[in-house]
């Protein structure tokens, strides 16, 4: 068809067709394509469970399916290289701005302390397809899906910081401190001790966000008084003592309430 005058007729039939199996593959996986407004209007119960199939949809796209894509679009434009990195960069980018509408959704849900291990779950997927999609793409399609990609990460991790936080305010405007009868460990001290607990499992992740936005704090000083009233209420941003990481301090400024 391409040799025939019928270049744009037969990329246009490629491209519908090659979309609609990968939209059915994606809902095979679990994940309905979802608009930013519908997942803000879901009730986080239906969300914690479609949080998984994005998870596993995100992982299986950026580590098989879209290189078996990429060696298709080869396979089928074998002489004509350059349309076949087009088709495949397109689709790439049309699956990817569905999965992170998603993230972008997710990330402007109301936030309270339960929904801190999806939302690093999520931080997670991103980091790691990140590194798995290193020269899937031309380079400049690469970089701008990364910069998109690195854009969601952070935009998840802030929304993580702001999470913990409110751990850290539930304790400070609790009203019922007062002692427990008999002497036993009073509820908001227990529950702490095992969310805490719980955090400790994703340590390594809650130490890099927690890095990641203290270097975001010192380069973008000059907007520092609008990021915290919006996103980080009740983080300490004062810079953390030598040999401990800003995520220990605030580790430490939560069991400092419990006494």
């Amino acid at each position: 068809m391409i040799t025939g005058g019928y270049e744009s007729e037969c990329c246009q039939v490629y491209t519908i067709t090659r979309r609609r199996a990968f939209d059915e593959c994606l809902d095979r996986m679990g994940f309905e394509k979802t608009s930013i407004d519908e997942v803000q209007k879901m009730q986080w119960e239906a969300l914690e469970n479609v949080i998984p199939a994005w998870i596993k949809t995100f992982k299986d796209c950026a580590n098989i399916y879209f290189s078996k894509e990429r060696d298709l679009a080869k396979a089928v434009f074998s002489d004509c290289p350059s349309i076949s990195s087009c088709l495949f960069s397109n689709l790439v980018r049309g699956v990817m701005i569905q999965l992170l509408n998603f993230t972008e959704g997710i990330a402007m849900v109301k936030r309270s302390t339960e929904k801190l291990f999806k939302f690093l779950d999520m931080y997670e997927t991103l980091r790691d397809s990140i590194t798995a999609m290193d020269g899937l793409l031309p380079e400049e399609c690469e970089i701008e899906l990364k910069t998109e990609l690195n854009m969601a990460k952070t935009t998840i991790g802030e929304a993580t910081i702001s999470i913990f936080c409110e751990l850290e305010n539930s304790i400070k405007s609790d009203t019922g401190k007062t002692p427990v009868p008999g002497g036993a460990v009073h509820p908001l001290t227990r529950y702490t001790m095992n969310y805490s607990k719980y955090a400790c499992e994703y340590m390594a992740t809650l130490e890099q966000v927690f890095k990641l936005h203290s270097k975001i704090e010192r380069a973008d000083s000059s907007s520092r008084s609008n990021f915290e009233g919006e996103t980080t209420q009740g983080y300490n941003h004062n810079p953390p003592p030598e040999n401990r990481s800003p995520f220990s301090v605030q580790m430490m400024a939560v069991m400092d309430l419990l006494e």
